[in-house]
């Protein structure tokens, strides 16, 4: 499996931190200085290391230089660099870090749709394909602990176990992503699912889709695969799936050639890499409907 290192700690990932915290206020997902975003980096001797929006000031106000970092030390032990303090909500996100090595960047909202939803202490149910985005049957809903606690850490990462984004009781959303444009398109589609959720609760029985179809086609003849909890979804279902998860990729290997490029790599080399790569896929994916030799 092709993968690239973590992003190196420039002013060009710290203003897409901030880039992305001023879209949750214009997308409505935050009020003021509400939620927070990350993005992991790379750090010395493979240590965790992150940058994160400061604690209590307003997006709109923030500069490069004012993201903090958040670096795990060989004593296990957590140490913030920066003018001003990290965001209270750190360790929350130090502890998906932790158990989620795939995740590369985390987006926290208090949208007011979802928000509501948790505060029913509830999850969004499959009453809509595109909760599979979650990557699970479901979107959960991590049980209510205090805001900036180890116990609240806790309870979030238990709930993204298998799936990359939750609910949070009483409190709000983390979406997480291979990088930041996907990280936040989570945000905002999850907030767009509690807008549906939300108004079908109003109209009374929500129609789920179906949770034990043991046949493996459709009567339409489209075939099914199977997700992480075993739950059949159709092609066309895993093809949106897939499409979000491509967009990622492409992000993510765009922020590591811009972190190529700002270190000093000549454009030949990551040319080689890149045709390294593209050889690499199609020697493991041949195309599947070749064309008709003329």
């Amino acid at each position: 499996m092709i993968q690239t290192e973590f992003p190196v700690d420039t002013e060009v990932l710290r203003s897409r931190i901030i880039e992305t915290a001023r879209s949750m206020n214009t997308q409505r997902l935050n009020v003021n200085k509400s939620g927070n975003v990350s993005a992991r980096c790379r750090a010395e001797g493979g240590a965790l290391a992150f940058l994160i929006t400061p604690s209590g000031v307003p997006y709109d106000d923030l500069t490069p230089e004012d993201i903090s970092r958040v670096t795990r030390l060989p004593t296990d032990e957590w140490r913030d660099e920066g003018p001003l303090l990290p965001s209270s909500e750190w360790r929350l996100h130090a502890a998906v870090y932790e158990s989620k090595p795939e995740v590369r960047a985390i987006v926290h909202t208090h949208s007011p749709k979802a928000t509501a939803v948790s505060c029913l202490e509830s999850g969004i149910p499959p009453f809509h394909y595109m909760v599979a985005m979650s990557g699970a049957a479901e979107i959960p809903c991590a049980p209510y602990a205090t805001f900036g606690t180890e116990a609240l850490a806790e309870s979030v990462t238990g709930a993204l176990r298998h799936c990359r984004v939750c609910l949070m009781a009483h409190h709000g959303v983390l979406a997480t992503g291979s990088g930041l444009p996907g990280a936040f398109a989570l945000a905002v589609e999850t907030e767009n699912l509690a807008s549906m959720y939300l108004d079908l609760l109003q109209l009374g029985d929500v129609r789920l889709l179906p949770e034990d179809e043991e046949f493996e086609k459709r009567p339409d003849g489209m075939p099914l695969w199977k997700d992480v909890s075993g739950k059949n979804v159709s092609c066309t279902e895993k093809v949106k799936v897939l499409d979000e998860n491509y967009r990622e990729l492409r992000e993510s290997v765009s922020a590591a050639l811009d972190d190529a490029v700002l270190i000093g790599c000549r454009a030949d080399d990551i040319r080689t890499i890149l045709k390294e790569m593209i050889s690499e896929v199609e020697s493991s994916y041949p195309d599947a409907r070749p064309e008709k030799e003329k």
